[in-house]
Formats: structure tokens, C-alpha cells, sequence
């Protein structure tokens, strides 16, 4: 119903603003108005005909000169041109600033360029100066700060965020994620809390407030949380994944080889689960060597530039006594990682 509420709202703004051109007035709005709305329904072509028909009756109509349909269909050359000319008729446009940003962003996107992120984070400061409450301005600042790993400038974006518009799920999210890269695990502990009174079904929540007892060495409130997210979710293999962690430290084998095993059986490219199990074996002692080797060289074989890994496998030919195998794949490893 929401949506069907959406689409009516959407095609009665179409119906409105085309209604406008057939009356004898100004066209130019309308047709600014319509480019927008094309622009929001990912009609890019049409969007920027819009605007082209815009700026013919008004050349000097900033607003028309919305470069984001340009930098969705690639063309970043014509964007960029036609966002600096919307800033040169009116240099106080926030939201010029932030399709700045925007286009800044799809292209660091593709080359994943530091300076074409810092671009992009430059351009949506100045459109969050000129105007703190634009939504999706303070959106991608957070986001893009987070790429940077600009933490608490993004944690300071998403808060102000949320203090207009403190429904928006996706950055209630981010936010916990924030509290987690800053270690600031009482703030991450009560969001997330809060999150499953919402919802108690939230496999994520119970997931990362295992991961926070987990870096506190609080493993039994960690396994229990973990154990939470996988009755949700059984195939989180991250949460089989510190299950094994737990009862390889606690020295519970048999649970720790079940978890690891559970890890390879949803997702067989993980090469970390094939190499904890190597060390796992090689702690039972040389009876199980060989299924050490095997899981050890499984490792390698689906990481083979990972130096850990390699000495992994150099340390179970050590158990082993074969020296001239431990030197052999040390150096391999050294290479690597001098």
C-alpha cells in the first residue's frame, strides 16, 4: 500500500507539472520541475531533456543546470561542466554543492581514488555549511567520511541526520558501525540494544554485540549472542566463524571443528575456515597431522599470497620434523611479508 501510495503521489507530480506547460504562463519551472522528477525515477535521458528545455527559455535558471543525469549515464566531463555553471549563477546553492559531491562520488566510485573521494567529501561539507539540514547532503558525507575512515566526522554527519529525520534504518545502521570502528563499544552496546526491542529478530544486532564481548574477551556473553544471530540466521557464516574462535580458546575441539566445518559447508571459498582447522588439528597433536596438511595446504591454495597462511602450514611441517620444509615455505612467507 506504502508503495502503490509512492507511485500515485510520483505520477500525480508528472500530472501536475505537465498540466502547467498547457496553461498560458512561465514553462520554465514546469520543465525544471519535470527534469527532477525524472531524475528521481532514474529516467536520466529524459531528465536531462527536461532541463535542456528549461535553459532554453532561461539560460540563467541555476537549477536547470543539474549536471546528476550526466553522471549516472558516465559522461562525468558534462556533469562536473554543467554543476559548475549551477555554482557560478549561484555560488550560495547548497544543493549544487551537493550534486557536486554526488558526481564527485560516482567517479571516485570507478577509480577508486583517494582524491576523488576528497573531493566529493569537500564539496558536501560546503553543501551541509550552507544548508545543515540537507537530507541527502548528510547522507553521503557520512557515508563517504566512512570510506576515509574520517570516523567521527561521519559519526557526527549521521547524528545530525537522525535528529531530522530519526527513522532512516540504513543510518541507524551505519551509525552502530561507526561506535564499532571507534571502539566506542558502550555507545554501540545501547544502539544496538535498542535496535533489537524493535526488532528482536535482527540477526546483525545480536551478531556485532558478540563481536564487542568478543574483543572484550567476554566469550560467554559473546557465544551466546553469536549463538542468538545464528537462530536467525543459520548460514551467518561470520558468527559460525567466532563460534570456533570461542571453543578453540576455551579448548572445546570437537565444537570449534563443528563451527569451522559449518563455515566451509555454506560458503567453501573461505579460506580462513580451512586454515583454522589446520591449526586446530595441529593443536590435537601429530595423530591428526595429517588432516592438518590437508586443510593447511587448502588454505594456501585458495590464498596463496597470505603469509599467514603459509606459516600455518610451515608450522605443522615443524611438528612434523621435516626442517627442510619449515625453511623452504618460511621463505615463501618472508617474501610475502619481509
Amino acid at each position: 500500500m506504502a508503495l502503490s501510495q509512492q507511485l500515485n503521489d510520483t505520477t500525480g507530480q508528472f500530472t501536475e507539472q505537465r498540466a502547467a506547460l498547457k496553461r498560458d504562463e512561465d514553462k520554465v519551472p514546469a520543465l525544471a520541475n519535470l527534469g527532477w522528477l525524472y531524475l528521481n525515477d532514474k529516467k536520466y535521458e529524459a531528465s536531462i531533456r527536461e532541463y535542456k528545455k528549461a535553459l532554453w527559455h532561461n539560460p540563467n535558471l541555476a537549477e536547470a543546470y543539474n549536471g546528476i543525469g550526466y553522471a549516472m549515464l558516465g559522461r562525468f566531463s558534462l556533469a562536473l561542466s554543467a554543476q559548475q555553471r549551477a555554482l557560478e549563477l549561484d555560488p550560495q546553492m547548497a544543493e549544487a554543492y551537493a550534486g557536486l559531491g554526488l558526481i564527485q562520488l560516482k567517479e571516485a566510485e570507478i577509480s577508486q581514488s583517494e582524491r576523488d573521494y576528497e573531493a566529493a567529501l569537500s564539496a558536501y561539507r560546503q553543501a551541509t555549511t550552507l544548508d545543515p539540514n540537507l537530507a541527502d547532503a548528510l547522507l553521503n558525507l557520512g557515508n563517504v567520511a566512512t570510506k576515509l575512515s574520517r570516523f567521527q566526522e561521519a559519526e557526527e554527519a549521521y547524528e545530525k541526520l537522525l535528529a531530522i529525520q530519526p527513522h532512516l534504518t540504513q543510518v541507524h545502521l551505519a551509525l552502530r558501525q561507526i561506535y564499532l570502528y571507534q571502539e566506542k563499544y558502550p555507545q554501540a552496546i545501547r544502539r544496538y540494544q535498542e535496535a533489537l526491542r524493535q526488532d528482536p529478530e535482527l540477526a546483525e544486532a545480536y551478531y556485532n554485540l558478540g563481536l564487542i564481548a568478543f574483543r572484550m574477551m567476554m566469550l560467554d556473553k559473546a557465544r551466546q549472542a553469536f549463538s542468538a544471530a545464528l537462530k536467525v540466521k543459520p548460514d551467518l557464516v561470520e558468527a559460525h566463524y567466532y563460534l570456533g574462535e570461542i571453543y578453540a580458546q576455551q579448548k572445546q575441539f570437537p565444537l570449534a571443528e563443528k563451527a569451522y566445518q559449518r563455515v566451509i559447508q555454506t560458503q567453501p571459498s573461505k579460506a580462513f575456515a580451512y586454515e583454522r582447522l589446520a591449526k586446530l588439528y595441529g593443536r590435537m597433536g601429530l595423530s591428526q597431522i595429517n588432516k592438518a596438511f590437508q586443510f593447511a595446504r587448502k588454505a594456501v591454495e585458495l590464498q596463496s599470497d597470505s603469509a599467514d597462511y603459509l606459516n600455518t602450514l610451515s608450522w605443522l611441517y615443524y611438528l612434523n620434523k621435516d626442517y627442510v620444509q619449515v625453511e623452504g615455505i618460511m621463505k615463501k612467507a618472508l617474501m610475502l611479508q619481509p
